[in-house]
């Protein structure tokens, strides 16, 4: 079901968010209005309709009114990785068995006392399961994850991903952080390496830690370094951080305590204009490497202090 604010994948092609759900003064039926994320030669107005105003789109012309069946609402975590590692090897009439067993295992319609195992599912699916176990990089980018879902089945999949270090989970309809915590928490003893780019997301804190990822991709979020500091807090081990094609204008003094173990930084495509703020990096002891294209610097300002840097 989607909720206001939830992304969606519209016309199996363009990501939008629904800001809107209802009925649309002089049309029937049920409509969804969305503003588009890569708006331009998409959208026809800002949420405001024939003098109504509906929702709010970011831009003039981002905001459009469909219907839903133009809508693609994503699937789980679990289903992701079903759809990814367990379903291409089996016949077609098992895959129809087993996505539907997963469907509707993820449609919580268990209690949380029920057990489902490898049994309930079949010898052959846990056979491809246990198969799993050699996988160390688990690539769900463009599978249109929405959710992390808790049901007794995902404990299976977890149990089957011990040699995973790497998550890929790029361009997927997540609409928060609090999805992404859960996924981290769930795998926080193995995950070295997190790419959660394109993903639009809105941001939001935690006091877990997660001391073991060396790796985090960040790249194309739409935020700006106020709204990343709160979450890079949780990453206190960090070797390798990309957080390009943002809106960052500016950093801030507490780079030194967010990023103090740091060794590269990517921040190119964003519009960090002036060096003052570059210069806050000189302050990360392990920084080798970092990368400023398409920046807009005005100009290079050298620090009087060269101390500043290694």
């Amino acid at each position: 079901m989607c909720e206001v604010g939830c992304r969606v994948l519209v016309d199996g092609r363009y990501f939008a968010r629904v800001l809107y759900v209802g009925t649309v003064d002089g049309k029937q039926g049920v409509w969804y209005g969305i503003d588009w994320e890569d708006w331009i030669g998409k959208g026809k107005h800002n949420g405001t309709f024939e003098g109504r105003s509906y929702f709010k789109a970011k831009h003039d012309t981002s905001g459009s009114f469909v219907r839903k069946e133009r809508l693609y609402f994503g699937q789980s975590f679990m289903q992701a990785v079903f759809q990814q590692y367990i379903k291409p090897f089996f016949k077609d009439d098992e895959s129809v068995k087993l996505a539907t067993t997963i469907n509707q295992t993820d449609d919580s319609h268990l209690d949380e006392n029920d057990e489902i195992s490898y049994d309930f599912l079949g010898k052959h699916f846990e056979s491809h399961m246990r198969q799993l176990n050699d996988i160390e990089r688990i690539d769900l980018s463009n599978q249109y994850i929405n959710s992390f879902s808790q049901s007794v089945i995902t404990s299976d999949i977890h149990d089957s991903l011990q040699s995973m270090h790497e998550l890929d989970i790029r361009k997927n309809l997540l609409n928060n952080w609090s999805e992404i915590w859960l996924i981290l928490i769930r795998f926080r003893s193995q995950i070295t390496i997190f790419n959660c780019s394109n993903c639009r997301l809105d941001l939001t804190s935690t006091d877990e830690k997660f001391e073991r990822i060396e790796e985090l991709m960040l790249i194309d979020q739409d935020n700006d370094w106020y709204a990343f500091e709160p979450v890079l807090v949780s990453f206190p081990g960090l070797k390798r951080l990309y957080l390009d094609l943002n809106r960052i204008t500016y950093l801030t003094e507490n780079v030194e305590q967010l990023l103090s173990n740091l060794r590269v930084l990517s921040l190119s495509g964003n519009k960090i204009t002036e060096w003052e703020h570059v210069n806050y990096l000189g302050k990360l002891q392990h920084l080798e490497e970092i990368g400023l294209n398409d920046c807009y610097i005005k100009d290079i300002q050298i620090p009087i202090k060269i101390s500043m840097y290694r």
